[in-house]
């Protein structure tokens, strides 16, 4: 069964979650060159809806760059 398409994740007070490959995994199968990697902090979704968050969230993106 191939696994990279499924998503994990915990909840827990500090909610984690992951889906595809790592950065390790990608740079591994595509070579450093061809990913990218984006960083962001945004409001956490849960509580945006209806209060003034102050807490961010931390959010990694890594994308192949050809098929973005």
């Amino acid at each position: 069964m191939d696994y990279d398409f499924i998503p994990t994740v915990v909840f827990s007070p500090t909610e984690y979650s992951f889906l595809g490959l790592n950065e390790e995994e990608a740079i591994e199968k595509y070579g450093a060159d061809n990913v990218d990697v984006y960083h962001r902090e945004t409001p956490a979704l849960e509580t945006s809806l209806y209060t003034k968050n102050s807490k961010l969230v931390y959010m990694k993106v890594i994308v192949e760059i050809k098929t973005d």
